[in-house]
C-alpha cells in the first residue's frame, strides 16, 4: 500500500470541499433555516448545509469501499465489519443529504453529464452543483484506485491491507470533521460530534481487527507460523 497516494487523494477532495463551501446558493439568506434531525428541530446555516452536502458526497466513497471490502474479505470478522460499515455510511449519507436540503442526492442519483434537477438561471447554483459533481467523481476515482491496488495483492493479504487502508482513510476523515466542526453553528456542531464518534468507533474496531489478524499470522524467530492462540 502507498499511504502517500491516499493522502494526496484526500487533499484533492479537501480542496473541492473548500471550493464548494464558498459558493452559496442564490435565493438563500444569511438567516438560519430549520431542518429535522432524528425528530429534533435544529437550525442550520448556509455553511452547515454545505458541510452536510460535502460529507454526504464523501460517504459515497466509503460505501463503495466498504461494499468492495465485504465482497473480497476472506476473514468472516472483516467481512461483517465491512458490511456494517456500508450500512453506517449509507445511513450517514442519507442523513447528511437531508440536512443539506437534498443538495447531494441529485448528484449521485444522476448519470454523468446529466443533472437530476432543472438547470437554474443563476450561475452560482449551477457552479455549486458542478463542484459537487466533480467532488463525487474525485472521491469515486480515488476509491477505484485503492480498489485496484487491493485487488493486485495476493488474496491472503487482502484483509490486513484493506483494514490498514481503512484506518488511513478514517484518520483523514477525523481530521476533516475536526476542522469542519470549528466552522459549524453551535447546534450543528453536536451533529458533527456524533459523526466523529461513529468514525472513531469504526477506526478503533479496524485497529482491533487488524491487530488480531497480525497476531494470527505472526512468525517467531525460527520462521514457524503461529496462531493467535500462540500454538505452532
Amino acid at each position: 500500500m502507498r499511504p502517500t497516494r491516499l493522502t494526496i487523494s484526500y487533499a484533492i477532495a479537501a480542496v473541492l470541499t473548500a471550493a464548494a463551501l464558498q459558493h452559496p446558493v442564490l435565493g438563500d439568506d444569511a438567516a438560519p433555516e430549520a431542518a429535522a434531525s432524528d425528530g429534533d428541530s435544529i437550525h442550520l446555516t448556509l455553511i452547515d448545509r454545505r458541510i452536510s452536502a460535502n460529507l454526504a458526497i464523501d460517504a459515497q466513497a466509503e460505501i463503495q469501499l466498504a461494499q468492495f471490502g465485504a465482497a473480497h474479505a476472506r476473514d468472516p470478522s472483516v467481512k461483517r465489519f465491512a458490511e456494517a460499515l456500508a450500512k453506517q455510511f449509507d445511513l450517514l449519507a442519507g442523513n447528511m443529504d437531508v440536512l443539506s436540503g437534498s443538495l447531494a442526492s441529485p448528484i449521485w442519483n444522476s448519470t454523468a453529464g446529466d443533472d437530476a434537477r432543472p438547470r437554474s438561471p443563476f450561475r452560482l447554483i449551477n457552479a455549486e452543483r458542478t463542484l459537487l459533481r466533480i467532488k463525487l467523481e474525485v472521491v469515486r476515482a480515488c476509491a477505484d484506485v485503492l480498489q485496484a491496488e487491493l485487488e493486485s495483492l495476493p488474496a491472503d493479504e487482502f484483509d490486513r491491507s484493506y483494514l490498514r487502508a481503512h484506518i488511513v482513510r478514517q484518520i483523514q476523515m477525523l481530521g476533516t470533521l475536526k476542522a469542519l466542526e470549528r466552522h459549524a453553528s453551535p447546534g450543528y456542531a453536536s451533529t458533527l460530534a456524533e459523526t466523529t464518534k461513529m468514525v472513531q468507533h469504526g477506526l478503533d474496531l479496524a485497529k482491533t481487527l487488524g491487530a488480531n489478524l497480525e497476531a494470527a499470522t505472526a512468525k517467531p524467530a525460527d520462521g514457524a507460523t503461529i496462531t493467535a492462540a500462540g500454538g505452532k
